[in-house]
């Protein structure tokens, strides 16, 4: 087998759930603050999708359990790609159509905020190759019809972190930011649509930035594109692996399954989740409330998301709504 399985790794001290586990138990107030985190991140929980961001109406906020987890829940999705890195690696390889000598550390859910007051965002998987070039892996399972100007910004934030830590422009590392869509997110059939800037007049004239963004379609019918990645998208839309390459997915994330540290994880989010939804909904809490709607709808929800998540009436939401668009 040519993809072998890493040890457990330990929680980070940066990861969302360590910083959950530490800010909870330090201190009860909060539970704002880490239900804000949760929005920010677009966990919410719902039947079908595990860890995942729901847009349907009325929809059930229930938890998926453990074992029913796959390869595209956003929880597994981190799991098996920060803990597994050959695997990251192969998948790296097959989106740019190179070989890479190696990548440095994986890191999930890695938060990106420039501003005090901006809109912050997580990668779900980010990670750089041996010769510095940076890749954002996002599996994406609910079209929002706002891929193309969340993968822009996603690009820019990673690109402006970089530059504040002192970088210049030159020194700007080429990036890849990768979706993975189990839906086609531009309805024209190809397996992969790969993006980078071009001159309008003469289309021959790339502007050779180091960006790319990537978007691999598990619904794609058509293009030129390995066996394998076929396979790989195979695999993504079916849960059903077809090679080595998949078998060795397949077979992590039925490691994770049986790893007792990662179910555990799991279900003190479920808890926590539960515990946040009941206490704002508590009396008294109109302030912290206002608050919360407030960092909800400045993460990108929108005000029948908030409403549904929150059990509010969706008059309320839409009140401070417009308060947030009259102080803009």
């Amino acid at each position: 087998m040519l993809f072998g399985h890493s040890q457990h790794i330990s929680m980070q001290k940066n990861s969302v759930i360590y910083q959950v586990k530490i800010s909870y138990c330090a201190d009860n107030k909060a539970i704002l603050c880490l239900l804000t985190c949760f929005f920010a991140c677009g966990i919410i929980f719902n039947r079908e999708r595990g860890f995942s961001l729901s847009t349907k109406e009325n929809e059930a906020t229930t938890v998926k359990p453990y074992e029913e987890l796959d390869f595209t829940d956003d929880f597994m999705f981190c799991r098996v790609l920060s803990e597994n890195p050959s695997i990251c690696k192969h998948l790296a390889e097959l989106v740019t159509g190179r070989k890479i000598e190696r990548i440095g550390e994986v890191n999930e859910q890695k938060p990106v905020k420039i501003t005090k007051d901006g809109k912050g965002v997580r990668f779900d998987i980010y990670f750089k190759d041996g010769n510095g070039t940076a890749y954002d892996f996002e599996a994406q399972n609910v079209r929002k019809y706002n891929e193309a100007r969340r993968a822009r910004y996603y690009l820019s934030l990673n690109d402006m972190s970089l530059l504040l830590k002192g970088g210049k422009y030159k020194d700007l590392p080429d990036c890849y930011i990768v979706f993975i869509c189990s839906f086609d997110p531009f309805n024209m059939g190809l397996y992969k649509y790969t993006f980078e800037n071009r001159c309008v007049e003469e289309p021959e004239l790339a502007l050779e930035d180091g960006s790319k963004k990537v978007f691999l379609n598990a619904a794609g019918i058509r293009g030129d594109i390995p066996d394998e990645m076929k396979e790989f998208l195979e695999y993504f839309r079916t849960h059903q692996p077809g090679g080595d390459f998949t078998g060795a997915i397949d077979d992590a994330v039925k490691t994770q399954r049986d790893n007792e540290n990662g179910r555990l994880d799991y279900m003190m989010l479920s808890d926590i989740y539960d515990e946040f939804k009941e206490a704002c909904r508590e009396e008294g809490r109109e302030e912290g409330r206002e608050e919360l709607i407030i960092q909800a709808l400045k993460s990108g929800n929108s005000a029948e998301q908030v409403a549904d998540f929150l059990k509010l009436p969706v008059e309320e939401v839409k009140r401070i709504e417009e308060k947030i668009l009259a102080k803009a």
